[in-house]
Parts: structure tokens; C-alpha cells; sequence
């Protein structure tokens, strides 16, 4: 059988220590059953056991394990696709954060608009700088309101009085922590300090008994202490994640730009091709170009493109030089103007064995 998922897991341990709360007769209970740490059981799965996200990358693994690749061509086309699944599902994720009530972010906008050809200065390659920050900027975006609305949360369930008031007094000032513990399983070697607004790790030379907890012995409102968790920089080793990762698989360059933007390498493109256009079977354009859209959140010609502030002309160009890039890797089959197909550059060995 498999065990519950990590979101399940949590929410019930989460449930039944906010009950024991509610119910306690005193305040000093209260605080006391706060400082019970939630179990959460170890899974070999991430938070979500079944995602489209999964069943996308399993399609294109699969693909790529048909075709006749070596075993060093395959290994750096699984690692690059696999990869870009990655970079895809984490925004996925910020995106479904950051729908979450009392967002401030209205909208979130998950493409990654693909220069086709790097020398061209125009509005796609200023477009396309602009949306990779905006998608790196996601995770921190992401991570604040998730860590704001969560332990909200968790607070409304068992105090939902500390919320609202102007001071919290010292034993106030506790409960908050206890629960903030509570909330994101922190290590009881973690120290909360209020007074300089830090969380940080005791080390093994600290008094062992050395306080955990340091209030503010004047008071502190509920939205100073949600602030020092919110500037902890807990979990932010990944921060740099989609940056690090897109230039390593082909998805970024910087070219003669200052700034980095997307832009498919050669090798990266060809993986795409290898995955998602079966031998013998060549798609249209078109049609290629939506599946890199609904697939990878690519963005590159004027259909995919929606409402940004760019010329019209400057997509109709974009798609322009991806066709040619296509053409000088030997992945385009042009029978008209207006007839192009991408093939799988298997599709040679598939014709001669017909």
C-alpha cells in the first residue's frame, strides 16, 4: 500500500494538536501543548502523488528510451528534460501558492519566452530578460505567502485573538513561537530571537539548556514576528534554482546581452524534437510550437504569445529564425511556404529500413 502523502500527513497531525489547543481550560495549557513538535512520517514521495506534471515527464522518458540512443545520448537528454520538468513543476507550484487567499500577486505568469535567435536586438530578447526575472523572483514571492498564510493558519485555528492585537505580551510572545515550531518542524536546537529579529541554529558550544525562545520583554505585534520569519532565510539554498538550472541545460544565455534571457540551445532543442515528434511521423510546426507552450510554458511565436506589449512583427520574426534554426539542425521538412514540418531525425533510419 502506499503510505499517505506528505500534505496528508501533515494536516492531520496539524488537526489534532489545534483540537487539544482549543479545548485546553487555560491559557497555560495552551502554551504548554504548543510546544509539541508535529511528527510528520518519513515518505519516499514528493507532496503530490499523483500530478500532470509526472505523467508529462513519464511520456517524454519514455520516448527517449525508444529511440536508438547511446547510453552517454540518452543519459544528457534524460538529464536535460528531466531537468526542465523540474524548472516547469516548481513554478507550477509558486503559481499554485500564490492563488492562495491574501496574495497580493493578482496574476502569475509562468511562460518563458524563447529569443530564437540571439543577435536580434528586439522586443522579444527585452521580453524574454524580463520574464526570466520575474520567474526567479517567483520563488521568493511563493515562499513569503506560503509561510505568512500558513502560519496564520495555524495561529487562527488556536489564537486567533493574538492576530488582531496592537502588543503581544511575553507569554503571547511564546505561544507564537511554540507555534511557529509547530508549524515548519523546526529543529528544537533552532533559536527564535525577537529581540534581533533572527532564527538562527544554536552550535554545540551553547549552554544546552540556553533559552530557545527571546521576547521582547516590551511587547511585539503579531506582524513583527510573522516579518522575522518571513526574512529567515530558511530554504533559500534554492532560490538561485531556475537560473542555476536553465543555463545548465540550454534554456538561458547571455550572448553579447548584459543580462541573461531564454533561449534553446541546439542540444537542447534536439531533445525536445527527440521527445515529443515520433519517427516517421513528422508535426506541423504549428503544431510543435503548442506543444512546447502547453507542455513547457515556450513561448516563440505570435499564436503562444497572448497580450505582452510587443510588436505583433517582432513574434511573426521570432518564429521566422526558429524555423531556420530548426532547418540548419537538420530537424525541418519544408514542403511549401506555408507547409513546415519538424521531424525526428530518426525518421531517416525508419525510411531506410522501409
Amino acid at each position: 500500500a502506499l503510505l499517505p502523502s506528505f500534505e496528508q500527513e501533515l494536516e492531520v497531525t496539524e488537526q489534532h494538536l489545534q483540537q487539544q489547543i482549543q479545548v485546553a481550560t487555560s491559557f497555560e495549557q495552551r502554551l504548554n501543548l504548543s510546544t509539541q513538535r508535529i511528527k510528520i512520517a518519513t515518505t519516499r514521495y514528493l507532496p503530490y502523488q499523483n500530478l500532470d506534471r509526472y505523467q508529462l515527464l513519464r511520456e517524454d522518458f519514455e520516448a527517449l528510451c525508444r529511440l536508438d540512443l547511446t547510453k552517454q545520448e540518452l543519459f544528457l537528454a534524460l538529464g536535460s528534460l528531466g531537468a526542465l520538468h523540474q524548472l516547469c513543476y516548481l513554478l507550477e507550484q509558486e503559481q499554485q501558492v500564490l492563488r492562495l487567499p491574501g496574495s497580493s500577486t493578482r496574476t502569475c505568469d509562468l511562460n518563458m519566452v524563447v529569443v530564437a535567435n540571439p543577435e536580434y536586438k528586439n522586443g522579444i530578447r527585452a521580453l524574454s530578460m524580463r520574464r526570466l526575472k520575474e520567474n526567479i523572483a517567483l520563488f521568493a514571492q511563493a515562499r513569503a505567502h506560503y509561510v505568512k498564510a500558513h502560519l496564520r493558519a495555524v495561529v487562527s485555528a488556536c489564537a486567533p485573538e493574538l492576530l488582531t492585537k496592537a502588543v503581544l505580551t511575553v507569554t503571547e510572545q511564546k505561544l507564537v513561537c511554540n507555534l511557529m515550531r509547530c508549524a515548519f518542524d523546526f529543529n528544537p536546537r533552532v533559536r527564535i530571537n525577537l529581540m534581533e529579529r533572527t532564527i538562527t541554529q544554536l552550535k554545540s558550544k551553547d549552554d544546552p539548556n540556553a533559552e530557545c525562545i527571546i521576547v521582547v520583554p516590551d511587547g511585539i505585534s503579531y506582524a513583527e514576528i510573522e516579518a522575522v520569519l518571513i526574512d529567515d532565510e530558511r530554504d533559500m539554498h534554492i532560490q538561485s534554482l531556475h537560473s542555476t538550472w536553465s543555463s545548465d541545460i540550454g534554456l538561458t544565455t547571455k550572448e553579447s546581452a548584459v543580462s541573461y534571457f531564454y533561449s534553446l540551445s541546439d542540444e537542447l532543442l534536439y531533445y525536445l524534437v527527440l521527445a515529443l515528434v515520433p519517427k516517421g511521423h513528422p508535426i506541423a510546426l504549428k503544431d510543435f510550437l503548442t506543444k512546447l507552450h502547453q507542455r513547457y510554458h515556450l513561448v516563440i511565436g505570435l499564436n503562444e504569445a497572448g497580450s505582452y506589449a510587443v510588436e505583433d512583427a517582432d513574434f511573426i520574426a521570432n518564429e521566422r529564425q526558429f524555423k531556420l534554426k530548426l532547418a540548419r539542425n537538420h530537424l525541418l521538412v519544408s514542403l511549401s511556404d506555408a507547409c513546415d514540418y519538424v521531424r525526428n531525425p530518426f525518421s531517416q533510419a525508419v525510411e531506410r529500413e522501409k
